[in-house]
């Protein structure tokens, strides 16, 4: 008999561990009542709402962005234009000094038999010298500003691209909190909904 009250003693100890746990696990699976729902439903349609402001917001920059875009690709195109004609100039005025080169101006003047005429002329030449420096220093100017404005370009389409992504995962997410309502209304009686 000495067994018995032992056993009994072991089934309570038992009996009071597993059943609280059978307990508590039969009220979280119990089913949510109707103003849970719909305060879920509510939070759900607050959330999709939140992330299609986002969304709108996006694309607000979006287009901002791309009419910025927009302008600074015109003008590194007129900045390309620009360094174009400067080139071709520059390469003139190269083609024009091997031509006319040989002797330095020091030796030309000592060989002339007009030294005044020649001098004269270096007069005009020096001032050609000046023109020359001052075209390869619009061409300089001119590389520095289009290299710029190049960065300038690829900076805005990183930020374009960046806010496209942006857009599209709040698009996402706004439709994945309204489908995520859609079923839960779905689920509930008509009545209810």
């Amino acid at each position: 008999m000495r067994c018995a009250p032992h056993r009994i003693s072991r089934a309570l100890a038992l009996l009071s561990v597993t059943l609280p746990l059978i307990l508590s696990t039969s009220v979280a699976h119990a089913a949510p009542t109707l103003d849970e729902i719909q305060g879920r439903v509510a939070i759900l349609q607050e959330e999709a709402a939140a992330a299609a402001e986002g969304a709108q917001a996006a694309k607000v920059q979006l287009a901002q962005l791309n009419k910025t875009l927009s302008g600074i690709k015109q003008e590194a195109a007129v900045q390309g234009q620009t360094v174009d004609q400067l080139r071709k100039v520059l390469g003139s005025i190269a083609i024009e000094q091997y031509k006319s080169g040989g002797l330095s101006q020091s030796l030309e003047l000592l060989f002339s038999s007009n030294p005044s005429l020649y001098l004269s002329a270096a007069g005009s030449l020096d001032s050609l010298t000046r023109r020359k420096a001052q075209q390869l220093s619009r061409f300089a100017a001119a590389q520095q500003r289009l290299s710029a404005t190049s960065m300038t370009v690829n900076d805005k389409l990183t930020l374009v691209a960046a806010t496209q992504a942006r857009l599209t995962k709040q698009a996402a997410q706004a439709q994945s909190k309204l489908k995520e309502a859609e079923t839960i209304l779905a689920r509930l009686k008509k009545a209810d909904r």
